[in-house]
């Protein structure tokens, strides 16, 4: 389970192939698996370092092993205009390349990436907006170089290149338009300062031609490559912005304009006026265009929730089934030649590809990792390949094999901060997220019902001997007088409030039920632990928990259920061998105490625990315990946030990790 400050107070299928990255150092496996949990049932991590430099903990290395889901926030997509087979991929874990159409991926840049630009002569030449600077590499992405002084020249932004003379660069920015004549090693401005531009298009048959796009729907033309600018306005608002534009290559008096909220816009006079052409969209965020270079009739759209395709020049549009994508497309790019070959870069399905001009798309991510937060992880106890994580924005997936494929089960945008697995009927799980309690009775292949419709969900926990009993703990931004603790006896279907003792409680994060006396549980608060004895009716909190300060994670011992870990905020991590009421710190070896995220118990060796850091300052990490929290040592994941973590029933010494980079698997070769 995950908290985010901001929402409170404070099939892919894979092989074998390896992927280096340096965000952080370690080896990326593209094997993948995924491993049902029960509700606060974590792994214990493998962790194996072959990468160069490896990550390291204090005493000696763990490698841990990347398993996916591939795919995540692709920004820019970008193709070989020779090599059609070449494909270029940002991300902002780095620059990917694919040899064959997508179908593998392979690393070529560890820095934050954006639109992707391409030398139309020489295509081993490319640059990349890696805001503040821009990159640029001239050998296929195999080194870089960065252009520009991020005190004197901001050339992080839009980048044209002038397609007769490639050496003539223009960028465009907030801070106005700046120009090269030698591949980017000197610049000049343009003007514009205070245009705040986001947008440059070159027009293909008379390079002196450009327009330039910004802030308020302004959009500028120039004829004399960028010494004078005339200025049309195609909308008049200051909170609207030129996303993209999309000139006709055979016609290129015709061009089209996308508008963020206000949608698309032509103009068949080279820019002198516009006109709306939104009949079909029932998105006006439009974010990326591009035309069919050999029909030029032809138009795509990218929208925040989709891609719409026009067939008309731009008179009538129509959504195309797009459900793989299941949010944000970011960037389009077409097949020069063959036409009908579409990619797209999109914010949760990674790079999406059509070979029939848009009617169908699948993902081709293979080597991509994926770059989103890990918030949630379940495995099941009764068959530990099967594994559930909830992944920001993308949805939750579900493997079946360990981590070596995944499937997406619920493509929807969202936040999933907890997954729940009934302990008797494995196949029935439940998913706390941002919009409510999602309940699947066949293994999450089919969700049957949502509860707690609009309400977000931290914590959720099943009674292990009646589990259509369970608990779900919220964030009530009403206060505390609704309540932000809830109980239900029949699966999830009605939910009753808990407060009496819960006093100016509005968030619970985290639920842990005695697994020997169900009636026994504990939930973390920002005012500490409180504990009830008769199934949540009264709680009480003890005085010295509630010096703890917010708790986001709890673990409680299966063997020894008076013994409990909690996880706070900047306090770091606290025990109680008492049923919770004294607490004392346990902090020794933690390096740098941010959030405590996460926190897991070998079930065989309860002495052994597991803990993960999020939100810290320098050093986040894995770390480990071989005396019930006496001490602590870091297994790894140093330089990633990680959000949860998971602990093989059947073989303790495997454990994984749910971070911002997707998840990673340990196997060590003893858990002592």
């Amino acid at each position: 389970m995950v908290v985010l400050f901001s929402a409170c107070e404070s099939g892919v299928k894979s092989t074998n192939s390896i992927i280096t990255l340096a965000i952080p150092k370690m080896t990326y496996s593209s094997t993948m698996s995924v491993n049902l949990f029960t509700p606060k049932l974590r792994f214990s991590p493998t962790i194996t370092d072959t990468s160069t430099p490896t990550i390291t903990s204090t005493e000696s290395p763990y490698n841990w092993i990347y398993k996916g889901p591939d795919g995540g926030d692709v920004r820019g997509v970008a193709i070989d205009p020779i090599t059609h087979s070449i494909i270029y991929a940002s991300t902002k874990i780095g620059l990917f390349k694919s040899k064959d159409s997508g179908e593998n991926w392979e690393n070529k840049g560890e820095f934050w990436g954006d639109k992707i630009t391409i030398d139309p002569v020489t295509p081993s030449t490319i640059y990349v907006d890696s805001s503040p600077y821009l990159k640029k590499s001239t050998n296929g992405g195999d080194t870089w170089k960065t252009l520009g002084d991020q005190q004197t020249l901001n050339l992080y932004g839009d980048l044209a290149i002038n397609p007769l003379t490639p050496s003539i660069l223009y960028t465009a920015s907030h801070t106005g338009v700046t120009k090269s004549i030698n591949g980017g090693e000197d610049w000049v401005s343009l003007g514009l300062e205070n245009a705040e531009l986001t947008k440059i298009i070159i027009d293909p048959l008379t390079p002196t031609t450009l327009y330039v796009g910004g802030d308020g729907g302004r959009i500028f033309k120039s004829t004399d490559s960028g010494e004078n600018w005339v200025e049309k306005r195609p909308v008049s608002s200051d909170f609207e912005k030129v996303m993209d534009f999309a000139i006709d290559p055979a016609t290129p008096t015709t061009l089209y304009s996308a508008i963020w909220g206000s949608g698309v816009y032509k103009s068949t006079n080279g820019g002198q006026s516009w006109r709306a052409i939104n009949t079909g969209f029932s998105d006006l965020y439009i974010s990326t265009l591009e035309i069919d270079p050999a029909r030029t009739a032809i138009i795509y759209a990218g929208t925040y929730w989709g891609i719409y395709k026009s067939s008309n020049g731009g008179a009538t549009w129509r959504a195309l089934d797009t459900s793989v994508i299941h949010k944000e497309t970011h960037s389009l790019a077409i097949d020069p030649v063959t036409t009908n070959i579409l990619y797209a870069g999109t914010a949760g399905g990674g790079v999406v590809k059509s070979t029939n001009a848009g009617e169908e798309w699948y993902a081709v991510n293979h080597g991509i990792p994926d770059n989103r937060s890990v918030f949630s992880m379940a495995i099941s106890q009764t068959s530990p390949t099967t594994l559930y994580v909830g992944i920001d924005t993308r949805g939750v997936f579900m493997s079946s094999d360990g981590g070596n494929t995944w499937n997406n089960i619920i493509p929807r945008d969202g936040q999933y901060y907890v997954i729940a697995i009934d302990p008797l009927t494995p196949s029935t799980v439940y998913i706390g997220a941002n919009y409510g309690v999602q309940k699947s009775t066949n293994g999450g292949r089919k969700l049957e019902t949502t509860s707690m419709y609009g309400v977000l969900v931290y914590g959720l926990a099943i009674d292990p001997v009646t589990p259509t009993t369970l608990y779900a703990g919220i964030h009530n931004d009403k206060g505390d007088r609704e309540g932000a603790l809830f109980k239900s006896t029949n699966g999830g279907d009605s939910w009753v409030v808990l407060k009496t003792g819960l006093v100016n409680i509005n968030v619970v994060y985290e639920i842990v039920i005695d697994p020997t006396m169900p009636g026994t549980l504990y939930v973390g608060t920002k005012y500490g632990v409180y504990k009830s004895t008769n199934g949540g009716n009264d709680w009480i909190a003890p005085n010295a928990a509630s010096a703890i300060g917010s708790v986001f994670s709890l673990a409680i011992d299966p063997i020894t259920p008076t013994t409990l870990y909690a996880g706070t905020f900047k306090n770091g991590i606290f025990k109680s061998v008492d049923g919770g009421i004294n607490w004392s710190a346990i902090n020794i070896g933690l390096r740098d105490i941010g959030m405590i995220s996460d926190i897991v118990i070998d079930p065989k060796m309860p002495s052994i625990l597991y803990l993960c850091i999020r939100s810290a300052n320098s050093f986040f990490g894995v770390y480990k315990s071989l005396d019930g929290g006496e001490n602590w040592t870091s297994i790894g994941l140093d330089y990633s946030e990680n959000y949860s973590l998971g602990i093989d029933p059947a073989t303790p010494n495997t454990i994984y990790a749910g971070t911002e980079n997707g998840v990673f698997t340990l196997t060590q070769t003893t858990t002592h």
